[in-house]
């Protein structure tokens, strides 16, 4: 089955399309350079040995959102600086995940870039609204300072420029809201 609304998870992908999940708990579907503690490593969902299909990824999205949604999470006060992976999403290739919930500033913690022919990075949030900025505009609105771009639920956003880096992060996150990043 394929999904065909727009405010699903996973939006235009087979059930039985494969994905990896990253350190982070994010999923990514296609194909990326992901750059943590300066070792680089190149994932292919399709061919990935951890690879799990799309319809697997989806229920541990959601079972993740329900169990979150009877824990409060804990509170980041500013001044609390984000640690961030590097991923390079290849053409066509996502990332998916969900944030983490609870009262004050949060952030996924890696950083998105579009490379290998898409000049274009797609984002959108799905149950809440987010900031999408750089990790410096993140850093910015953690520590104070409101930086980046505001985006509301269910709008699709395009950040343009190969050489930019942007990332998710909320403030007072709703419980089980989820983000995707998307190279187009």
């Amino acid at each position: 089955m394929e999904s065909g609304d727009d405010s699903e998870i996973f939006f235009g992908v087979s059930d039985t399309d494969k994905v990896v999940e990253l350190p982070d708990g994010a999923f990514l579907y296609g194909q990326a350079v992901v750059t943590t503690n300066n070792q680089e490593t190149e994932i292919d969902s399709e061919n990935d040995s951890e690879a799990i299909l799309v319809e697997e990824a989806r229920e541990i999205l959601e079972e993740r959102a329900e169990k979150a949604g009877n824990v409060q999470g804990p509170v980041l006060a500013r001044g609390v600086t984000p640690t961030f992976t590097h991923v390079l999403l290849k053409y066509g290739a996502r990332g998916t995940g969900t944030f983490p919930s609870g009262i004050g500033w949060h952030s996924i913690s890696c950083v998105y870039q579009s490379t290998d022919g898409g000049p274009y990075t797609r984002w959108e949030t799905l149950g809440d609204s987010a900031m999408v900025g750089t990790a410096t505009q993140a850093t910015r609105t953690f520590n104070g300072t409101l930086s980046g771009t505001a985006l509301p639920s269910g709008a699709l956003w395009y950040f343009s420029g190969a050489n930019t880096i942007y990332t998710y992060y909320n403030h007072n996150s709703y419980v089980g809201q989820i983000w995707e990043a998307r190279n187009i």
